[in-house]
């Protein structure tokens, strides 16, 4: 007697299941945590940002994109408070900065980070005092050519629209930035060869994965000519420095260029991997998060300060990089402040 025959549904091979995706409403509620931290830094600093547009442009973002909708949930209200921090705005129009997905290869899952973009390091250094801030990218049949002279540098850049970009015979050569100094007529030009930008692509997370396999949703391959242009513009930055006041408009620039580095997975302008190893917070330090953390009379401050850590990506304080410090004791002076609102709120009512 013929045995049987198995069903097609034993013999497959069952798919794994599709991760589950963020609903609007736990998008929202996700970003939502950033306000209080958004709020403080935006009024303290008195940036241009509007807290519902911010949180109406994020949320379009992450809608958008399958790999945000399965994030770290913490990592994006973090990815939202560093857009105030650096005073970039999250527009399209704009074209300042995103929100984008990254596989923590440790962790095993997907972050977001904030990434700048060219137009929004441009805008971040004519804010700092750099005027007249041009860049672009060259290909072959492009004509381009710089000078350094005494009195400055000195270039011209003819495009070619008459042939194709990025085809065999017009292949991508390299990236230009020129800029102004402060109070200054002189020019500054910078030029990037390919071979640079190339080595800084190939070395960053976000390009290739650990199997060295292409990302197809990389910034690098979605926008190719933009991220060269940034990187130019960090290289560039290196050269303006001696001629920049380090106010707090020059230290945003300089946030967003260490946060772009981190997005890129620890790689340099000058295109190696590094390994971020940010000094963590002191034993003083610590004690003073904690001693805040107290005065908001919660049930169980411990819980409180864990959940702070885990939205740092660390399990103790002591691994929270020292960079942070100021904005744990705003995230605390924030939410006391809502705190005092309520009880005084209550005693009027009483």
């Amino acid at each position: 007697m013929a045995q049987p025959q198995q069903t097609q549904t034993a013999q497959k091979t069952q798919a794994p299941p599709r991760p589950k995706l963020f609903t609007l409403n736990e998008v929202t509620h996700h970003l939502v945590v950033a306000k209080p931290v958004f709020d403080t830094v935006v009024t303290k600093e008195q940036l241009p940002l509007v807290w519902d547009s911010e949180l109406a442009f994020a949320r379009d973002l992450v809608m958008a994109d399958d790999y945000l909708r399965q994030v770290v949930p913490e990592t994006l209200a973090s990815a939202l408070r560093n857009i105030a921090h650096v005073g970039l705005t999250l527009n399209p129009i704009k074209q300042h900065c995103k929100i984008i997905a990254r596989w923590n290869r440790e962790q095993k899952v997907f972050e977001a980070h904030f990434l700048a973009m060219y137009r929004g390091l441009v805008y971040l250094a004519t804010q700092a005092g750099v005027h007249d801030v041009g860049t672009d990218v060259v290909y072959k049949a492009d004509e381009f050519a710089i000078e350094r002279r005494s009195d400055g540098d000195w270039f011209t850049h003819k495009i070619n629209v008459m042939v194709v970009r990025g085809t065999e015979d017009n292949p991508f050569i390299g990236a230009w930035v020129s800029a102004r100094m402060p109070q200054s007529a002189e020019r500054k030009v910078e030029w990037v060869p390919a071979p640079d930008i190339y080595r800084m692509r190939d070395q960053s997370d976000s390009y290739l994965d650990r199997e060295g396999h292409v990302r197809p949703n990389s910034p690098w391959v979605k926008w190719f000519d933009e991220q060269a242009k940034k990187s130019a513009i960090k290289r560039a930055s290196k050269r303006w420095e001696e001629a920049i006041d380090h106010s707090s408009r020059w230290q945003r620039f300089q946030t967003a260029v260490d946060l772009d580095h981190k997005a890129e997975g620890g790689v340099t302008v000058e295109g190696h991997a590094t390994v971020v190893d940010e000094p963590k917070l002191s034993i003083e330090q610590c004690a003073e998060i904690e001693k805040a953390a107290a005065e908001l009379k919660l049930k169980d401050v411990n819980k409180y300060v864990s959940k702070m850590c885990a939205a740092y990506g660390v399990e103790a304080l002591s691994e929270v990089p020292v960079s942070r410090f100021k904005e744990i004791l705003e995230r605390i002076a924030a939410a006391k402040a809502e705190v005092d609102k309520r009880e005084t709120g209550a005693k009027r009512k009483g």
